[in-house]
């Protein structure tokens, strides 16, 4: 058998840019902790990956925030509870009670929510992200659709849609 060496195949989730379109996915955490960023701010976030579809175990990063803007570590009292507000909806979406993030992080990962991802451009360089506000209950009141988890096909379909009838989000409906 021939050898086989993985430094030649680079991983699908490093080094490329992977972004999926705008849309509510199905989604969970499958890292989540406490830590710094690279200003050496305190920080809650993980890797948020796929549960289903083509894009099945692709992830990106979402953080719940730094001092630096709405985050859980503001100084600012007034960004600091739309935040934790913001938070709240992750643990109501997962259907968490009260947990330690400092030591308990872990009961929070594994668990599936519908998140609103959109794509940020940040220097030309474009990454998925999710809505701070955008953590839904999977199978609950959903009043927007859920993204296409099949790979779109070549033909028309016969109603002549264009599949633009999904609702978009726009900047000024940001909530803050």
């Amino acid at each position: 058998m021939a050898v086989f060496d993985p430094d030649k195949y680079v991983d699908e989730n490093q080094g490329q840019d992977f972004t999926a379109p705008e849309a509510r996915y199905e989604l969970y955490f499958s890292e989540l902790a406490v830590g710094t960023d690279n200003k050496g701010n305190q920080s809650f976030g993980g890797k948020v990956t796929f549960v289903d579809g083509p894009r099945k175990g692709k992830y990106f990063f979402h953080t719940f925030g730094t001092k630096d803007y709405f985050g859980i570590y503001n100084a600012d009292s007034d960004k600091r509870k739309q935040a934790l507000t913001w938070m709240g909806n992750f643990f109501r979406a997962i259907g968490s009670g009260a947990v330690d993030i400092d030591t308990d992080s872990d009961q929070l990962i594994n668990k599936p929510f519908i998140g609103e991802v959109y794509i940020d451009d940040y220097n030309g360089k474009k990454s998925n992200k999710l809505r701070p506000w955008g953590f839904h209950k999977v199978g609950g009141d959903d009043p927007l659709p859920k993204a296409s988890t099949s790979k779109p096909s070549s033909s028309a379909g016969s109603s002549g849609s264009s599949g633009s009838d999904e609702i978009r989000e726009h900047e000024s409906d940001i909530p803050f």
